[in-house]
């Protein structure tokens, strides 16, 4: 099932990685995806964090594309409205921020992801409009510039690392090497090998979702318009352990086509279409493979169970106000949790919908919630299958 690592030979030349016979792969057939179940069904537990005010409540976080907890910490980006990486203790009480403007050392033009490099034990932050990765410290300091990547023409949207290899993630991302949406570069900003060849997607770019994500020393990937799960293992050996068939809610080859040569309708198309271009997200743990789509603009979720390879489906606007707190884009993981984030102007309007909020189960969460606050981390661990309600 593994396929084994390319690396450049002496001519400097880049190979995508060789593939080996794939016998284990598992088909995923999504039937009908209106039969969900709602998310506390789900649910074997969740815990809640109430993140603190930033700069005496002048910065408050939006979208958050990624959160990792290391060593009691959160690490939160918030590209698009906070613009930058903020760091709070498991308590909520934030710590530090990394969003200095500017192109000198330790400065951002445009923060795009960031991992951290667990041995060496140090924060790596991709900015994309200097086009280098930035080094620090797990208390915020400078260490230093990592490798820039535009020298050697790579901008990826996404990155993790696996030990001190970073795999790079471009929904379209073409180079002298050809189109491909996976890279792995090493600390010396040498192009070690590429793969999951994606010429005939070259582009086609997508403005949304997070479709990569490391679990330890694994790491998953997929691509919008592309029905595979692909697993990187830490000796670099990849695995396709799950093909999704859509079913009914597939794009036929006509209609992907259409979306190669004119990305700018996926909006129009998702809002108007009850079929899914593909997947948008991607996340795991120990436990279980969480892969999420758009269908009539509205996010839905599979998760696979990855010892039984069975699956159950909910869609995300569907909670129990009664029963818990909604979550919905999964944005990190450890161990075998899942980590939601829930953004303070929402949990403001959920907190007002509630009538008898000493009666919630999560009562002193939402008291706790008010104009000041910056959100909620939702730590879910979820239910293995057989003691799932259906």
């Amino acid at each position: 099932m593994l396929l084994l690592p390319a690396c450049s030979d002496n001519t400097g030349s880049i190979d995508t990685f060789s593939r080996q016979a794939n016998n284990g792969i598992n088909r995923i057939v999504v039937e009908d995806i209106l039969e969900s179940i709602p998310f506390v069904d789900l649910a074997d537990s969740i815990q809640y964090v109430v993140l603190e005010s930033i700069d005496n409540g002048s910065t408050f976080l939006g979208n958050i594309e990624k959160v990792t907890f290391f060593d009691g910490r959160f690490y939160v980006l918030d590209t698009k409205t906070a613009k930058g990486l903020f760091c709070f203790n498991s308590d909520g009480s934030h710590l530090f921020s990394l969003k200095m403007k500017g192109d000198g050392p330790g400065e951002f033009v445009r923060i795009t992801d960031f991992d951290i490099n667990e041995k060496k034990r140090q924060i790596q932050i991709y900015d994309e409009g200097n086009g280098r990765m930035s080094l620090f410290s797990l208390d915020g300091d400078y260490l230093g510039e990592g490798p820039r990547l535009s020298v050697i023409g790579i901008f990826p949207d996404s990155f993790v690392l696996l030990g001190d290899t970073a795999i790079l993630y471009n929904n379209n991302n073409c180079s002298d090497y050809g189109c491909n949406s996976v890279h792995l570069v090493n600390l010396k900003n040498e192009l070690i090998s590429q793969g999951i060849d994606n010429k005939n997607l070259s582009g086609f770019n997508v403005d949304f979702g997070t479709p990569i994500a490391r679990n330890r020393d694994e790491v998953a990937f997929t691509q919008i318009l592309n029905d595979s799960i692909y697993l990187l293992g830490g000796d670099l050996s990849i695995k396709t352990p799950y093909v999704i068939d859509f079913g009914k809610y597939k794009m036929n080859l006509q209609e992907r086509n259409e979306l190669i040569n004119n990305p700018m309708q996926i909006s129009s198309f998702i809002a108007q279409s009850n079929k899914t271009p593909g997947p948008a997200y991607i996340n795991l743990n120990d436990d279980f493979i969480l892969l999420t789509f758009l269908q009539n603009r509205v996010f839905v979720t599979l998760v696979i169970e990855r010892k039984t390879h069975e699956y159950k489906v909910f869609r995300n606007y569907w909670f129990n106000n009664y029963e818990y707190i909604p979550t919905f884009i999964v944005v990190g993981n450890y161990e075998n949790k899942f980590i939601y984030f829930n953004g303070n102007e929402y949990m403001l309007n959920f907190k007002e919908s509630n009538d008898s909020i000493d009666s919630h189960p999560y009562a002193e969460v939402l008291k706790s919630i008010n104009d000041r606050t910056n959100g909620v981390i939702a730590i879910v661990t979820f239910q293995k299958f057989k003691q799932a309600k259906n």
